[in-house]
């Protein structure tokens, strides 16, 4: 998968909408090894960037996310899975095909999630049931959005 170009941050609402901006000051030319290491400095404030890229950015760089939950940085780091389970939630949603197109990568990431919420420190009375929150994940995707 090759870097996003300028012209694929182009956005309908880039100079109107201050979070794509954000999105594009953090993220824009760097490299996957360099959006994972924002997400290792402060997978809490980065990954609200996601939310709001475009489609090709958003593909390119929740790989870095995905690559930071996955690896040996994420110990502890509950806010990064359950904002990472957040996010998916909210891409099907509103962004559903964008979520679909990394769909694989997604549901490994779910899955470990899951499989390791001790790595993560997961506590169950301040972040839900995990195995719940990910079911809910599942449902979401095999829920049709109203229009």
């Amino acid at each position: 998968m090759q870097q996003p170009t300028e012209q694929d941050w182009e956005h309908d609402h880039f100079d109107s909408n201050l979070d794509v901006e954000y999105a594009y000051k953090h993220f824009a030319g760097k490299t996957l090894e360099q959006a994972e290491e924002l997400f290792a400095a402060n997978a809490l404030c980065y990954q609200e960037d996601l939310m709001w890229m475009p489609p090709t950015p958003f593909r390119y760089y929740i790989c870095s996310y995905i690559n930071y939950l996955l690896g040996n940085k994420s110990e502890n780091d509950t806010d990064a899975a359950s904002c990472f389970i957040a996010l998916v939630k909210h891409k099907l949603k509103c962004e559903r095909e964008n979520i679909l197109a990394v769909w694989n990568q997604v549901e490994e990431t779910l899955k470990y999630i899951c499989l390791h919420a001790q790595w993560f420190n997961w506590n169950e009375s301040i972040y839900g049931n995990l195995e719940m929150e990910i079911a809910a994940t599942f449902q979401a995707l095999n829920t049709q959005p109203k229009h």
